[in-house]
Formats: C-alpha cells, sequence, structure tokens
C-alpha cells in the first residue's frame, strides 16, 4: 500500500463520519468492537450536542447527509478537511467490484486535529472504508419465490402488504419496464433517485420484490457524489425512516477497528428499534463485515443448480477475524457458481456498470438492461423479502424471532459426499413453505 499512496486531487466531495462526544463521557473509538459489552445509551450524544452540530456543519459548508444519536454523516470538498481539520485527503487503489476497474479509498494524511471551537461536541472525524458489493439461469419474476417456496405465501394472499421494507444500496432504476409491469410500491430516498448508475440496487431489488411484491418497498440510495461512498450514512438513514421493519444490505466494508465501532452502535440501534436486519455473507474468501456482525442475519449462497442444491463455491463462509465467536452465514439465498455467480436473470439499468461489466460473460447484451448475477447479495436480498413475509402474516414478530424462525426452518444442505455442511451453509437454504406452517407465526 505504501507504494500506491497518493493525494487526493479529484473534484469529487469527500465522504465521513464525525462523531459525538457522548453524554456519559465514554470516547466511542477507543472502544474497538467492544460495544457489546456496554449499554447502548452510554455512547449518545446530548440532544444539544447533535442539535448544535446539525445547524453549523451546513454553515462551515459541510452537507449533512445522514445523522444518528452518536453522530452525523457528511460530505464535502477537500479543502473544507484540509481547513479545519488540518489534514489532507490520501487514498490508495481499490476494487468495489471484482470486475472492472480500481476504485479510490481515502483516508487522512494524518488524525484530524479537531478545533477548539468544535473539541466539546466533536470526538473525532472518520472516513469508512470503501463499500464492496457483493454481486445460471434463474428467471424473474418468480424464479426466486419458486425456489424458496414464497409461492406457498402467495397463495394464502400474504405478499408482503403493510409491511415497510428498507434497502441499501446503489440506486434502482424505478422505470425499468420489469418493474412497470410487476411492481407497484417503490419509493427511493437520495441524491438523483431515479438513477442506478452501478446497477447493483436495480438487480437486489428485484430479488426482493420477487419474494414480497407488494412490501412497502423504500431505495436508500448510496449517495453517488463522494468519491468514497457513504453506505453507513444510506443506513443510518433507513433506521430513521418511519415505520422500517426490515433492512436488506448487499454490500460490506473493510473491518477497521473505527467503522466496526461505528456500525456496530447503528445496527444495535436498529435492533434496539424492532429492525430486523439482513446482511449479504460475502463473496469469496471470509465473511465480510458488517455482513458477520452477531446481531444480523448473516445470509450465504447455495447453489440450485446441479443434482443437489449444494453450498455455492462462490459464497463467503466461516469466521470474521472481527467476531471471532461468530460462524457464518446463519441461512442461506440462491446464489450461483463461482467466479461471478451467474445464475438469475435479473432488471439493471441500462449502460450501467452491471450492464456494461456482465455482458462480457452471461450473454447478455451490453446496454440492454439486464444481465445474469447472483452472489450473496441476491441471496440477502431474498432472505430479507422472507422477512418481510413472515411480518405481514404476523405483525410484531421481533427481530430475535424472526431470525430464530428462518433458520430453524431452514432446509439443511448436504456436501458432496452426503453429509451435513453447516459450515458452509449454517442452517441452511431458506424454505417458506416451513415457515409458513411454523407455530410462531399462527
Amino acid at each position: 500500500m505504501s507504494e500506491t499512496k497518493t493525494i487526493y486531487y479529484g473534484d469529487q466531495p469527500v465522504y465521513s463520519e464525525v462523531v459525538l462526544r457522548s453524554k456519559s463521557g465514554r470516547r466511542l473509538m477507543d472502544q474497538e468492537a467492544l460495544l457489546h459489552e456496554v449499554p447502548l445509551d452510554e455512547y449518545k450524544a446530548d440532544d444539544s450536542t447533535l442539535c448544535w452540530t446539525l445547524r453549523n456543519l451546513p454553515d462551515w459548508g459541510f452537507n449533512v447527509i445522514a445523522y444518528s444519536p452518536f453522530g452525523m454523516s457528511v460530505i464535502g470538498p477537500k479543502e473544507l478537511y484540509r481547513e479545519y481539520f488540518k489534514i489532507e485527503i490520501m487514498y490508495y487503489p481499490v476494487k468495489v467490484f471484482s470486475e472492472g476497474d480500481d476504485d479510490k479509498q481515502l483516508y487522512m494524511s494524518e488524525p484530524p486535529l479537531i478545533p477548539s471551537a468544535l473539541v466539546d461536541e466533536i470526538e473525532t472525524v472518520y472516513i469508512p472504508p470503501a463499500v464492496r458489493f457483493n454481486s445460471s439461469r434463474v428467471v424473474l419474476p418468480n424464479g426466486i419465490s419458486t425456489l424458496l417456496h414464497a409461492d406457498v405465501f402467495h397463495g394464502q394472499q400474504y405478499y408482503g402488504k403493510g409491511v415497510t421494507v428498507a434497502m441499501v444500496d446503489s440506486g434502482i432504476e424505478e422505470k425499468h419496464p420489469y418493474f412497470q409491469n410487476h411492481v407497484n410500491n417503490i419509493n427511493v430516498i437520495g441524491y438523483k433517485p431515479g438513477q442506478d448508475n452501478v446497477g447493483h440496487g436495480t438487480g437486489m431489488a428485484a430479488n426482493l420484490l420477487d419474494v414480497a411484491p407488494d412490501c412497502d418497498f423504500n431505495l436508500f440510495k448510496i449517495d453517488p457524489r463522494p468519491v468514497n461512498l457513504p453506505a453507513k450514512a444510506a443506513f443510518d438513514n433507513a433506521v430513521n425512516y418511519h415505520g422500517v421493519k426490515v433492512i436488506s444490505n448487499s454490500w460490506g466494508l473493510k473491518p477497521d477497528p473505527q467503522i466496526i465501532t461505528l456500525m456496530d452502535l447503528s445496527i444495535k440501534n436498529a435492533i434496539q428499534k424492532g429492525i430486523t436486519v439482513v446482511f449479504s455473507c460475502g463473496n469469496s474468501g471470509l465473511p465480510e463485515f458488517p455482513g458477520c456482525h452477531p446481531d444480523v442475519i448473516s445470509v450465504g449462497g447455495v447453489d440450485p443448480s446441479g443434482k443437489v442444491p449444494m453450498a455455492s463455491n462462490y459464497a463467503s463462509s466461516g469466521t470474521n477475524p472481527s467476531y471471532p465467536g461468530r460462524p457464518c452465514p446463519d441461512i442461506c439465498g440462491i446464489c450461483g457458481p463461482a467466479p461471478r455467480g451467474v445464475l438469475i436473470r435479473m432488471p439493471t439499468q441500462k449502460g450501467s456498470t452491471m450492464d456494461d461489466v456482465y455482458s462480457n460473460y452471461d450473454q447478455t447484451l451490453r446496454n440492454d438492461g439486464w444481465f445474469v448475477g447472483s452472489g450473496t447479495s441476491a441471496a440477502a436480498a431474498q432472505v430479507a423479502g422472507g422477512a418481510a413475509l413472515c411480518l405481514c402474516k404476523k405483525a410484531g414478530l421481533s427481530p430475535d424471532v424472526i431470525k430464530s424462525i428462518l433458520k430453524d426452518c431452514a432446509t439443511r444442505i448436504n456436501d458432496a459426499a452426503g453429509n451435513p455442511d453447516p459450515a458452509h451453509t449454517g442452517d441452511g437454504l431458506i424454505d417458506l413453505a416451513k415457515v409458513f406452517a411454523d407455530h410462531r407465526l399462527q
């Protein structure tokens, strides 16, 4: 990494997290992922601190794009970071997708110097790591819902109606003919809501909505303006959205201690509000963060394309060093094989990254608005749809109960030798027919 360090000279704004001082005096950024041992309220800022900072940061030129009881997400030009915090914005190359060109991981040249006028309110400012989207022929609509037996719910008129679901992703091309023909309830929150230049969110939304097509679906777009995509900000906005009961996340972050601390708080805040949080486990290698967080439903992948369903060799599994006692995944959705998970035909925005990159491998045309893929991204969206169906049949279920139902009712998956394979598939493939009959939904 030292050979590629470069000062960032681009014109795109920079996203960072402003960490507020807690009213208890505990320093949030000193905890190094041990937050599960301390009550959540110990890290919340005083309301006056939160309000003061929300008023003043825009006056200094920063755009506040999300906030939580612990801090706020801001974007601003690199010159503001130099002026207020006496740092340069540096970068080194990383990959957002396993295919395609390098992107940039931004970081600060040195620890930020908090101005004396702000030191009583702000603990620190932090640039999170780059987002990674976790992205051989199942056709939507109905292909996923049939494989996962969601049609049992549908046959009894449970389509997700009345359940507010959030997805944090790259956006959605809601005018795509696919959605015009099959889905009605789509709301997009974020910058330029009608665009999905990455194309990832459009496909993931189609997976979720194949399972729960009548849910109140809200996509919280990861703001594309900063060169470092602010996924945590979109997640916090989803947590704060009125009535949200399920949040679907098909992305991961490099697990450095600071982002573990910040996302740990955000996830626990969501669970405390009664929101079921679903994360993809990752593609290839060890499980990614936050997909390895103990409180989320960690989703891996089962490949149905052989004679019998087996663990996808494209899906991550095992243990992430951030949480050494937490095996992943909990359960699985449908996921194709390595190297690219080519399995599910789904919509995307014409000319998007997904449309362009996958046309090299999936026999779809470039700029046609379709791609064939999957990954644990798609699997997580499917499981989130299953959680919505649970709440549609019986409102008020807690995140822990929903997680237990989905795990207990999953179909166990064997390895090639016919032996149970929990190391790669957790409790198995989500089976919504068994979930429908579970006594906790009666």
